[in-house]
């Protein structure tokens, strides 16, 4: 690679656009360098690859333990979430159990109301003999 494509790689990288500014923004890359030097550049270049590999791991670690957490947070919504279900269900089942034995006394009751009153009145009138025959 040549000098000029280095250097226009290394500002792109760094968001400058002149080696003064360079030398103000980040003077710990090139403290003690001499940057009329291809050599110079390169380390500069392998600083940034190092760092760049550095700041990928750390992002890959911390991604990692951030999906981590996530998943144990969304196993432990899921886990409230079917307690909770069960809950609502053995309530809901409960009520029902309760309005079925109503309805349910409620037709016996009426049942047996019926039954008493379609039982035959003793009507006295059936028992008469016709004697005139």
């Amino acid at each position: 690679m040549k000098l000029q494509e280095l250097k226009s790689a290394i500002f792109e990288i760094l968001l400058v656009e002149s080696t003064q500014q360079l030398k103000k923004q980040h003077c710990d890359l090139v403290k003690g360098l001499d940057l009329r030097k291809k050599a110079s550049w390169e380390q500069i270049a392998q600083a940034l690859n190092q760092d760049a590999d550095f700041n990928f791991q750390q992002t890959i670690t911390h991604a990692l333990e951030a999906n981590q957490k996530s998943n144990q947070a969304v196993a432990q919504s899921l886990d409230e979430w079917e307690t909770f279900k069960s809950k609502m269900l053995a309530q809901a089942k409960a009520q029902t159990s309760g309005k079925l034995a109503y309805i349910s006394d409620y037709q016996n009751n009426k049942k047996s109301k019926t039954q008493k009153s379609t039982k035959p009145k003793n009507n006295h009138s059936n028992n008469i003999v016709n004697l005139d025959r």
